[in-house]
């Protein structure tokens, strides 16, 4: 077996009663978060703490009233010199949302900065959006027409052996319409689709306000006695060479300088759509252009295996290590 293909395990069942469910949702941006406008360089590093090679984290809270008006600061953690404070403070004032409308405001934005004297620059990172607690209640308050609470199995892909996960992304614009979609299923699972397209046409959210809401939800079709994804206990270090084209990309990351070691979960959906990355435990700034790359990035592996891992999340340790490839040169 090529070492690759150890990242996944596929353990099929001869029988066993078939479940099928809405494992996990995701928040996808919101339109505020997506129109954000903000300088291209972070917050100055305070001369006095950057020559005492002193660390700051500060985490605020914006709310934006209005598209050109500064936002109102709220600060949520602050370690460090105070000048880190008062740094970020001027920094945000800059920050707008234009596209923000009477009917869409206010809006409330969470931000971290990390400032690392190795780097001699402050790092910037948004907060994970299930920090925004009203779009996370919104999004746990979805519901089925028919009162069912999950979807059935069907009945041809039980008997055929059918399994794997869907995609459904999912833009609930009121609380009494149906939401937009687009479904995503892998080669084995593509006639499943129909059946999640079918049954996310009868979905509402009854506790629906404000600006549009989309999500991706992601359903599983298995037998109890199933284990078909990613295996657990991976380390990054196993992860890297299975990156496509990592032997063209010119990749240069040093985890020292992000908190290392940390763990970070990886929702699996390219090549339709960026793969949803999260830190787990504390949230470093730092570490935004490593998750950003994991985000863009696919698996080149065998399409048994590729099968075996779409719409599955993996949960691997990101070690301290210093990365610098350059693209090999073509001969």
């Amino acid at each position: 077996m090529r070492p690759v293909v150890r990242i996944f395990m596929l353990a099929m069942a001869l029988g066993g009663p078939a479940c099928v469910g809405a494992q996990q949702f995701t928040l996808e941006p919101s339109a505020a978060a997506k129109c954000l406008t903000r300088p291209a360089e972070g917050p100055e590093y305070p001369f006095a703490a950057f020559k005492a090679r002193t660390k700051g984290l500060v985490t605020v809270a914006l709310v934006f009233k209005t598209a050109t008006d500064e936002p109102s600061v709220e600060v949520l953690k602050s370690e460090g010199d105070d000048e880190f404070e008062a740094e970020v403070r001027k920094h945000v004032k800059a920050f707008r949302v234009p596209c923000l409308t009477d009917a869409s405001a206010p809006v409330r934005l969470s931000f971290s900065f990390s400032f690392q004297p190795d780097s001699r620059k402050a790092h910037w990172d948004d907060q994970d959006l299930s920090t925004d607690e009203s779009r996370l209640q919104m999004g746990q308050c979805i519901q089925h027409r028919s009162g069912r609470k999950a979807l059935d199995y069907p009945r041809w892909a039980g008997s055929g052996g059918v399994h794997g996960r869907i995609l459904a992304r999912l833009t609930f614009r009121s609380a009494d319409s149906a939401p937009e979609f687009h479904v995503y299923g892998r080669r084995n699972s593509l006639r499943l689709t129909e059946d999640v397209g079918e049954w996310v046409k009868g979905l509402r959210m009854p506790c629906h306000s404000g600006e549009p809401i989309s999500l991706t939800q992601t359903y599983v079709f298995m037998l109890d006695s199933e284990a078909y994804g990613f295996k657990p206990g991976l380390d990054f270090r196993q992860l890297l060479p299975t990156i496509k084209g990592i032997r063209e990309q010119q990749v240069a990351f040093d985890t020292t300088q992000m908190g290392c070691p940390f763990d970070v979960a990886l929702h699996y959906r390219q090549p339709d759509l960026p793969n949803h990355v999260g830190q787990l435990g504390d949230v470093n700034p730092a570490r935004r252009p490593l998750l950003k790359w994991l985000a863009d990035s696919q698996f080149d592996l065998p399409e048994r295996t590729m099968d075996a891992i779409y719409g599955d999340t993996l949960k691997f340790t990101v070690p301290c290590i210093k990365i610098n490839l350059q693209p090999k040169e073509k001969t």
